[in-house]
């Protein structure tokens, strides 16, 4: 993740993970670079090695300099000439939630904790039932996963109510009760990433504590 991170000083908003190392890429992401963040995390949990604690803040940092929207939420990606794709993916979110929320476990930090919540209201305010339904499952697996570990860290049963009404609504509208697979495209058949998605989202909600990134 390290070796991915922009280094090059002369670059619009310097620094964030490339989404590719693949040749002709240029972006920036957030989902890539909050990520880093959470993995890092999770090491410092793991070996208490002060680094790890130094880059996720640096990544969040970069994510909170070059993607933050005026609404509270994080923008996609930017690339090298500085052009930001504004979209607002749900995972987007929940990996920033998720490293945020770790900050607030692991070395207690409270700032952290109220920026994750930040997150979630921002969240919970924009991803309507419609913005929902147009969001691919497994970005929504990441996003609700985060989002019920902060309802646990910070006591707050909205994280869950909002996780528990997706999955019932996805169970009684878009389950095949023949099957017991989901469809989310019209006439096309259930595709596996999306059953995987599912299954990590209902196994989430039936832990007793839920782990960010986990």
């Amino acid at each position: 993740m390290t070796g991915a991170w922009d280094s090059d000083p002369s670059h619009p908003c310097a620094g964030g993970v490339f989404w590719t190392t693949v040749a002709g890429n240029h972006d920036r992401n957030t989902v890539t670079t909050a990520t880093g963040a959470l993995l890092a995390m999770r090491l410092y949990g793991a070996t208490h090695a002060s680094g790890y604690l130094v880059w996720a803040r640096r990544m969040l940092a970069w994510a909170e300099q070059c993607m933050a929207s005026p609404n509270g939420l994080l923008w996609d990606h930017i690339d090298l000439r500085g052009r930001v794709d504004r979209t607002e993916w749900s995972y987007n979110q929940g990996t920033a939630i998720g490293a945020y929320v770790l900050l607030y476990r692991l070395v207690g930090d409270r700032t952290a904790l109220a920026r994750a919540e930040e997150l979630a209201d921002a969240s919970l305010r924009y991803f309507d039932e419609n913005r929902l339904r147009a969001e691919p499952p497994f970005f929504l697996a990441i996003f609700f996963r985060n989002l019920l570990s902060l309802g646990q860290a910070a006591h707050d049963p909205r994280c869950r109510a909002a996780a528990q009404a997706y999955a019932d609504g996805v169970w009684t509208d878009r389950r095949d009760p023949r099957t017991g697979l989901v469809a989310f495209h019209a006439g096309a058949p259930a595709r596996l990433l999306e059953q995987s998605a599912l299954v990590q989202l209902y196994a989430a909600l039936a832990q007793p504590h839920s782990v960010p990134g986990a």
